[in-house]
């Protein structure tokens, strides 16, 4: 075995330069294989954290009606605060928790005396729920919740709109529970952004306490629930089912589809750039393999005299192709380390995606998987592209290649 690898090897320097441009090829389709899934790999991980680490949670505990979210009257389907209490218990206990959140869900019309614009707002506990989601309340002035319950923090485009800044007063307006309205006035204390200009137009954060007193109610819309490991998602969604059956529980796949929209866009897509690449260090191996046999027929028929059977020379021409694969891809692995490394040094800014209105950083994220699975990939499609250009020469009777000119 040895030996016909070091033959194959040695084969492969006969002709430097025509070598060296089927490894370059080989390499830069690696580059760009690795690069382009550690893109998707990183997209899809920053998503799916944005989406869990920025309000949506692991897990959602509810009513079933809650999550449909049709209802006749204000919070008709929120938990009643004993069934509320009984969920955030089996939240809490739960294996791998790290915060059970209760929330109350609402609508309001906030007003600085001369303008009023709806909003959504999340009654929160003030303490707890900053920590434990830090990318919904990422604030760009003021401060978090303080200890007076008449506090408020708003999205940068609705506190722009309304000409606000933090320690001014607004008026809340919003509906009770028997369909009355009830007012109070809370005082700004910070301003977050998320980028996304819809949710920083129209969100607002109030504390649970007094979102409570505004409705004249004790219920609980959702209690979420954020674990140490996404991978214990599902588990722990199954265990909170079977222990909460009059209540409903969804994890982040249901709540924010977008995340598997985007995967399943992004696999699409490199699934067409990965087969052209593929196509390309086929046809570049092939033209190298059948360039350097048109220049061995003569040598190959002499081997073929002396009792070398055609499956072995198949196979050295297989050890041949496969070593421009093993060398092209390791360097290509290579490249791509160094531009990734380049890449979270530098900080390289992407221009605002469709809805943002923040850029966001080029990431590229590739592991070991990755870079195995690229390296295995091009060696077999170089190996099957040096066997393919072989099979014309080896198909030659002993004495039409000895006499080949």
């Amino acid at each position: 075995m040895m030996f016909w690898l070091a033959f194959a090897l040695r084969n492969l320097r006969r002709n430097t330069r025509r070598s060296l441009f089927a490894i370059f090829v080989v390499a830069i389709s690696a580059a760009a294989a690795c690069l382009a899934a550690g893109y998707i790999n990183a997209t899809t991980h920053a998503v799916r954290e944005e989406m869990i680490r920025g309000g949506v949670g692991h897990l959602q505990i509810a009513t079933s009606a809650e999550f449909e979210g049709v209802a006749m009257r204000p919070f008709e389907h929120a938990m009643p605060a004993e069934i509320a209490a009984e969920a955030t218990r089996a939240a809490r206990a739960a294996p791998g928790h790290r915060f059970a959140l209760p929330r109350l869900l609402g609508e309001a019309l906030i007003s600085n005396g001369d303008l009023a614009i709806g909003v959504a707002y999340a009654a929160i506990d003030p303490k707890r729920e900053p920590s434990a989601m830090p990318r919904g309340l990422a604030l760009v002035a003021g401060g978090l919740f303080g200890d007076d319950p008449h506090e408020i923090i708003l999205g940068a485009e609705l506190a722009r709109r309304l000409g606000l800044k933090p320690g001014d007063d607004v008026t809340l307006l919003g509906s009770t529970t028997r369909g009355g309205v009830n007012a109070s006035d809370v005082r700004l204390v910070g301003i977050f952004r998320t980028g996304v200009q819809e949710i920083d137009l129209r969100t607002a954060y109030v504390p649970l306490d007094f979102a409570r007193d505004l409705a004249r109610t004790d219920r609980v819309s959702r209690v979420a629930l954020l674990l140490a490991n996404t991978a214990e998602t599902e588990a722990t969604a199954a265990r909170l089912a079977a222990a909460l059956p009059g209540l409903a529980v969804k994890t982040w796949r249901e709540l924010a589809p977008v995340v598997e929209q985007i995967r399943v866009m992004f696999i699409q897509q490199f699934t067409v750039f990965g087969a052209i690449l593929a196509l390309v260090v086929f046809l570049s191996v092939m033209s190298v393999v059948l360039a350097a046999l048109m220049e061995r027929v003569r040598e190959v028929g002499t081997l073929r005299a002396i009792g070398l059977g055609r499956g072995r020379l198949a196979w050295v021409f297989l050890l041949e192709g496969a070593g421009l694969g093993v060398i092209g891809a390791v360097l290509g692995v290579g490249l791509a380390i160094l531009v990734q490394i380049g890449l979270g040094f530098f900080r390289v800014m992407l221009p605002p995606p469709p809805g943002r209105s923040l850029p966001v950083p080029l990431l590229i994220a590739f592991d070991g998987w990755i870079a195995a699975s690229v390296i295995g990939a091009l060696v077999i499609i170089a190996a099957g592209a040096a066997v393919i250009a072989s099979r014309r020469i080896l198909s030659l009777k002993i004495v039409e290649a000895l006499n080949h000119v």
